[in-house]
């Protein structure tokens, strides 16, 4: 195939091909809906991100006083960085609606990797009050955008007649997220000294470029074909997969 088909091959949406390392990074999708220990497996992942997430989102109500002496920064300042950080996440969220091209594991894995490094790297390099705020915004937009994967994430491992408890698991993200913060402040705070304050970014960030790493191995999304088949419950998982196997099974004429 010539470079002028390939290009139009290409821009006629056939997938391209990927080297191993390149589908190792890329390509996180399940042909199968798990179920048993893969499927609470995965939830647990998703979950995982999610607390990590609101944990780095409220490192700085942990340390916020010494973020205002820091920085010599007014709380007015400091404020007002949080809202914009908040609605920059919000619009952030609207376009990561649409997150089957890119694939919703790929926005979580690399997002947390993102939002890793910008906490446990960019904030601590941060000289002044200004360079803080437009890193913390930054990591608001992409939270604003994992934190609409990890959602549905969870939706698609769950039937719907059990989604309402699997949401309930989701939920757990904002409030350990925001008792780690307390707990991690309380123990390590003190250790580092109140002027180390920024140790409690480095901490957090850490702590998300280490699920960042377990979620590059072991979280799944499934297929757009996959996806295409809803399940009401688990008794219609069970009939599609009968309903599968029987048509492999069926002899050929």
């Amino acid at each position: 195939m010539s470079p002028g088909e390939t290009s139009m091959a290409t821009a006629a949406g056939q997938p391209q091909v990927r080297s191993p390392f390149g589908r190792f990074l890329f390509d996180h999708t399940i042909e199968e809906y798990p179920h048993g220990s893969r499927r609470y497996g995965y939830l647990t992942l998703a979950v995982l991100a999610t607390v990590v997430l609101y944990y780095v989102y409220y490192t700085q109500t942990g340390v916020t006083p010494n973020i205002l002496a820091g920085f010599h920064m007014s709380f007015a300042f400091y404020i007002g960085i949080i809202v914009v950080s908040n609605l920059m996440g919000a619009f952030a969220s609207l376009p990561a609606g649409r997150t089957d091209r890119l694939g919703r594991t790929n926005v979580v894995i690399y997002g947390l990797l993102i939002v890793g490094l910008l906490t446990a790297i960019g904030i601590p390099l941060s000289s002044n009050e200004w360079g803080y705020a437009v890193i913390t915004c930054l990591i608001g937009i992409v939270e604003g955008a994992i934190l609409v994967a990890t959602p549905a994430l969870v939706r698609d491992f769950s039937p719907q007649l059990g989604r309402a408890s699997a949401m309930g698991f989701w939920t757990i993200g904002p409030v350990a997220g925001s008792l780690i913060t307390s707990l991690v402040a309380l123990h390590t705070l003190d250790h580092f000294g109140q002027t180390h304050w920024k140790s409690q970014f480095v901490i957090s960030g850490v702590a998300a470029i280490v699920v960042f790493a377990i979620s590059l191995f072991f979280l799944k999304d499934l297929s757009p074909q996959r996806l295409a088949r809803r399940m009401v419950s688990a008794r219609d998982q069970a009939l599609v997969q009968a309903s599968a196997r029987r048509v492999t099974e069926r002899p050929s004429v």
